[in-house]
C-alpha cells in the first residue's frame, strides 16, 4: 500500500496522525553524514531548512538502499500504508517490478500555494529553485505517469493528503511492534552500526572495482518477524572490515547479503538484486 505524495502534501502531519502509518523519509538513506550536519534539530522548521544544506555528502546509488527498504516493507507488511516522495526512479522501479502505487500531487495551476506552504514551513531558496522554479516540469511528469498500475488523486485547492485517503487499521500488534522496532532501526543508521560494530562510512569512487551497493542484514527464521539489523554496504573493503569483527551467534537469524544493482530492461529501469547466504567472507573476495 504505497502512497507517493509530492513535497508540501502533507506527508509528515498525516503519517503523525495516523501512527499504523510510515513516513519513510528518504533523507536517512541520501546522505552519509545527515545527522553530523543536522546537529540536535529541535523544529520542523529546521528540519526543513537542512533539505539543501551544501555540506551534505550523497550516498552514492543511495535510491537502491531506499528502494530495497520498500521492497521489504511491502513484504513484511503488505497492508501497512507506505508514504514516500515522488522520485522519479524509485516510480520507475515500481513500475518496472509491477508494484501498484497511488500518486498524490498538486493541480498545475496552485504553484502560488505551494510556494507560500513551502516558504511557511521554512524551505530554503535553493529548494524553491527545484520544487517551484522546475513546478510545470514536474507536476508534467507525474501527470504523464500512465501505468495501469498507477492510481492518480490530484489535490485542489486547500487541500492536504489526509483529506483525500485515509488509514485502516489492519495490524495486530505484534505486527505493530516489529513496525517500530524498523522504524527505530531506520533513524539509528544514522550512526551505522551493525550489532553494535561502528561500520565506518568511505566515500568511494563510483568507478571504482572496490565499489558495490548491498545490504548486509540478519533474516529471521520465523517468516513473521522484520528484519532489524541491518546495515548499508558501499565498498569490499568496508564490507572486510565488518566481516573482521563480527561473529554470528544468534540462533534466530541467518546472515545474509544482497546485492543491488541499476539496470535497464525493456520494462524500464529496474533495481535487480541477487542474495548471498553463504560464506560471506569468501564471495567478497571475489569479483562483484
Amino acid at each position: 500500500m504505497i502512497y507517493a505524495a509530492y513535497a508540501g502534501t502533507g506527508k509528515s502531519y498525516f503519517c503523525q496522525e495516523n501512527p499504523e502509518a510510515i513516513d519513510l523519509i528518504c533523507m536517512l538513506f541520501k546522505y552519509i553524514n545527515l545527522s553530523e550536519v543536522s546537529g540536535n534539530m529541535e523544529s520542523d522548521r529546521e528540519g526543513e531548512q537542512i533539505k539543501t544544506n551544501p555540506k551534505l555528502t550523497l550516498r552514492n546509488y543511495w535510491v537502491l538502499y531506499y528502494y530495497w527498504a520498500i521492497k521489504y516493507l511491502l513484504y513484511y507488511c503488505p497492508e501497512i500504508p507506505l508514504v514516500i516522495p515522488t522520485i522519479d526512479l524509485i516510480l520507475d522501479f515500481l513500475e518496472a517490478d509491477q508494484i501498484p502505487y497511488t500518486l498524490i500531487y498538486p493541480e498545475k495551476n496552485l504553484k502560488d500555494e505551494y510556494e507560500k506552504r513551502y516558504r511557511t514551513r521554512g524551505n530554503t531558496e535553493e529548494f524553491l529553485d527545484i520544487f517551484i522554479g522546475q513546478w510545470e516540469f514536474r507536476i508534467e511528469e507525474l501527470e504523464q505517469r500512465n501505468s495501469p498500475l498507477t492510481r492518480h488523486i490530484v489535490l485542489q485547492e486547500g487541500q492536504y493528503l489526509s483529506d483525500v485517503i485515509s488509514c485502516v487499521d489492519g495490524c495486530d500488534a505484534y505486527k505493530n511492534q516489529q513496525i517500530e522496532k524498523f522504524k527505530q532501526k531506520l533513524y539509528q543508521l544514522q550512526n551505522n552500526t551493525f550489532k553494535g560494530i561502528i561500520v565506518k562510512e568511505e566515500e568511494v569512487n563510483p568507478l571504482s572495482d572496490d565499489m558495490i551497493s548491498a545490504v548486509l542484514y540478519l533474516k529471521p527464521i520465523c517468516d513473521d518477524d522484520i528484519v532489524t539489523d541491518f546495515v548499508w554496504i558501499s565498498s569490499k573493503r568496508q564490507m572486510h572490515k565488518l566481516l573482521e569483527q563480527y561473529k554470528h551467534d544468534d540462533f534466530r537469524t541467518v546472515p545474509e547479503l544482497i546485492l543491488l544493482k541499476m539496470c535497464y530492461t525493456e520494462s524500464g529501469i529496474r533495481c535487480k538484486t541477487r542474495i548471498e547466504r553463504n560464506d560471506l567472507c569468501r564471495f567478497i573476495n571475489q569479483s562483484i
